[in-house]
């Protein structure tokens, strides 16, 4: 999706030039020295398009090939296994592995790390797989047209349980949500959907809720046009942590912004708060009260992370900026309890740190710790 953007380039250069002028900070308050590092001699045989997150281990993504990375030290990770499938995106739980590789599901055992086992290769309904969540025995997967529903009970034998089809671009995140209704026990789907361009209108888009509680009838339960997108929007990135979801939304293409909903009762989603972003806006992830933010111009091949502190949600602050050397588009982040992880095509992989500086800068930093060049 290109992005029509008069105005952005000046703004692009002003963070550049932010950039440029920010002081590295020292590594202790006796030292006026930047923190060092050694770029890990890691090499990818291809452009890094994702990266998984699962305790100390990295699971990256390229066209060709799956790593895994140890990162219990992150200023030195280290490749400890592979396998030679492409991986767009995954989850991961209790060592099982599911991803989407083009029009397939994947499941693999990562028990061991260093010798991963691919258990079965399934070919799913439409095509341009962008997302897929798991919850108990059931994998989802936001493809073309719809949300498909995947019995995974028998890792060697998936089953596809239900396909929802409806009109929309791509489906570009999922967020899972189990809660207690006035019918009970339910499971919620929430979908970041992009616009149609193939229909009259750019027909589609926004925020889906999907009623998931049996995946052999998927229930749609919100309209496309509604307050969480008051007009027909794309919604680019979504991302959950406890009774919220953040969202990233190109109303316009002028205005992105980053939003954050209650979704405690889904029947009444509220619109807690949002940030006007001063750049064009892409991929979101969120980790213990830290929302973080990819943006750019679709033009360029550099960007930035921007960082908020949404422990009071009602009022986002930002309180970190970092460069990044990728177009945004691409830069799907994954959080870990202290660390970033971008996807950065050719230049490989970046994994940015909470900083220990002591004392603590009045702001968040991060400090790049190592780039994993592809």
């Amino acid at each position: 999706m290109m992005k029509s953007l008069p105005g952005r380039f000046v703004l692009n250069a002003l963070l550049l030039l932010v950039l440029s002028m920010m002081p590295a900070l020292p590594l202790s308050a006796q030292s006026g020295n930047p923190p060092a590092f050694t770029p890990a001699s890691i090499r990818f045989e291809d452009d890094v398009i994702s990266v998984t997150v699962d305790g100390d281990n990295a699971y990256v993504g390229t066209y060709t090939k799956l790593y895994i990375l140890d990162t219990t030290h992150p200023m030195n990770p280290r490749t400890t296994g592979s396998l030679d499938i492409p991986v767009l995106d995954a989850v991961i739980e209790d060592k099982m592995m599911y991803a989407t590789s083009g029009s397939y599901l994947l499941v693999m055992d990562v028990t061991d790390s260093a010798f991963p086992q691919m258990l079965s290769m399934n070919r799913m309904p439409s095509g341009s797989h962008k997302a897929i969540a798991l919850f108990d025995t059931h994998v989802y997967i936001g493809h073309n047209t719809g949300l498909a529903a995947i019995n995974v009970s028998d890792p060697y034998s998936p089953t596809l349980v239900g396909n929802l089809e409806y009109v929309v671009g791509g489906v570009n995140g999922i967020e899972i949500r189990e809660v207690v209704t006035d019918m009970g026990q339910r499971r919620y789907a929430y979908l970041a959907t992009q616009r149609n361009r193939v229909w009259e209108g750019f027909y589609g888009g926004g925020l889906r809720i999907v009623d998931v509680t049996d995946p052999a009838d998927m229930q749609q339960i919100y309209p496309c046009r509604s307050a969480i997108c008051p007009t027909d929007c794309d919604m680019l990135d979504l991302a959950g942590e406890g009774d919220y979801i953040f969202t990233i939304q190109a109303i316009d293409h002028e205005n992105d912004r980053l939003y954050i909903h209650d979704i405690s009762d889904p029947d009444a989603i509220q619109e807690v708060a949002f940030h006007e972003m001063s750049q064009p806006a892409w991929h979101v992830a969120v980790q213990n009260n830290q929302a973080h933010v990819a943006t750019g111009s679709a033009l360029e091949n550099f960007g930035s992370i921007q960082t908020f502190d949404v422990t009071d949600k009602a009022n986002p602050r930002q309180v970190g900026l970092h460069g990044i050397e990728v177009n945004p588009i691409n830069a799907r982040l994954a959080a870990s309890p202290a660390c970033l992880f971008v996807p950065q095509g050719a230049r490989g992989l970046k994994i940015l740190c909470e900083s220990t500086i002591t004392p603590t800068p009045p702001s968040l930093v991060y400090l790049p710790m190592v780039q994993a060049a592809g």
